[in-house]
């Protein structure tokens, strides 16, 4: 004997039906197992609020690679520029801020092309300043006999400046050393000087 099968749907009425059919050929009744239609409902209705709520929360949106490059290019850039800034500062200030804020010196010199003469020339002036001569005047006379320089013409005088304006040598002595003496001999690549610094002022 061929036994088909063929979906039901199930509802109160049905299973009523079922259940007396089930009884009068038994005689006894039998419980059936259905679905609660309600309860499905509910399970369907979670699983769309669920899906809802999934949809409404999008992905937090990261930034493409290609911002995030650019921000650390500039970033560099920008670094770059002002530490380059900040070294040309320092650099600039090293050189020639002394002669912006410096100190000032007025000063004399005879140069000559040896130390010995140098040192021949100072023994001369030091002597006659001894015997009561005028130290700036003797100095300027001894100038214009003997420099090799073209201030001779002006007695040596070499006017006011600042440090860095003269050679290494000649600085390391006007603005270290006396005021109103013979300072040198001082070798530098000119030949060998004598000099009298005349004034000097430690600011300006």
């Amino acid at each position: 004997m061929a036994t088909s099968l063929t979906a039901t749907t199930v509802t109160p009425t049905t299973r009523a039906r079922t259940a007396r059919s089930t009884t009068r050929s038994t005689g006894r009744p039998v419980r059936l197992a259905v679905a609660s239609p309600s309860r499905s409902t509910n399970v369907d209705r979670c699983a769309s609020s669920s899906r809802s709520r999934a949809i409404a929360m999008p992905a937090r949106a990261l930034p493409p690679l290609a911002e995030i490059a650019d921000t650390e290019t500039v970033l560099l850039t920008y670094g770059s520029i002002g530490f380059f800034l900040i070294s040309f500062g320092v650099l600039a200030y090293r050189s020639f801020g002394s002669m912006v804020f410096g100190p000032t010196a007025t000063a004399s010199h005879v140069l000559v092309k040896d130390r010995a003469r140098a040192e021949a020339l100072k023994r001369e002036i030091e002597d006659e300043v001894a015997a009561g001569a005028p130290l700036r005047e003797k100095f300027a006379k001894t100038a214009e006999v003997h420099s090799t320089c073209p201030s001779a013409k002006k007695g040596g005088e070499l006017g006011t400046f600042k440090p860095g304006q003269m050679v290494k040598e000649f600085d390391a002595v006007v603005f270290g050393g006396d005021v109103g003496r013979v300072l040198g001999p001082v070798d530098t690549q000119f030949g060998s000087h004598l000099i009298l610094v005349t004034d000097r002022e430690e600011s300006s």
